[in-house]
């Protein structure tokens, strides 16, 4: 499973699957980071320091990680192959945001036709709010 989701809901629904026995590959970038690394929850956290916060550390066990630059085409070159390699991928950015990336359902589904996508959004993926 490859987990592009950068907010709360989406972390905890990977985590649960990675818990259960997922093998799940976290993909993140540090252009817009994981929301849970920039909460500063207890003394020991630092502003500006995103690998002290235990509330990231707590959603992300079970979990492998690589942070790649998706706007940059080398890019590419390890996430093709992981596309490759997974049975799901998980996201909740706003709506539109993996096309621009050219990781929307129907790219994925051209290089992997068995991939399924789970996409969350805080207004969901269509109607009168999804783009707030």
């Amino acid at each position: 499973m490859l987990d592009f989701a950068w907010a709360l809901v989406g972390s905890i629904t990977t985590k649960t699957l990675g818990d259960l026995g997922a093998e799940i590959v976290k993909i993140e970038t540090r252009t817009r980071p994981d929301l849970a690394r920039l909460d500063v929850q207890v003394s020991a956290s630092k502003p500006g320091n995103w690998d002290d916060k235990p509330w990231f550390a707590h959603l992300n066990t079970s979990k492998r990680s690589l942070s790649l630059n998706m706007k940059k085409p080398e890019a590419r070159e390890l996430i093709d192959p992981l596309i490759d390699w997974a049975d799901v991928v998980v996201e909740n950015f706003s709506p539109g945001t993996m096309a621009k990336l050219g990781l929307d359902y129907d790219s994925l589904a051209a290089r992997n036709p068995v991939i399924v996508m789970l996409s969350g959004s805080v207004f969901g993926q269509t109607g009168p709010m999804a783009q707030e």
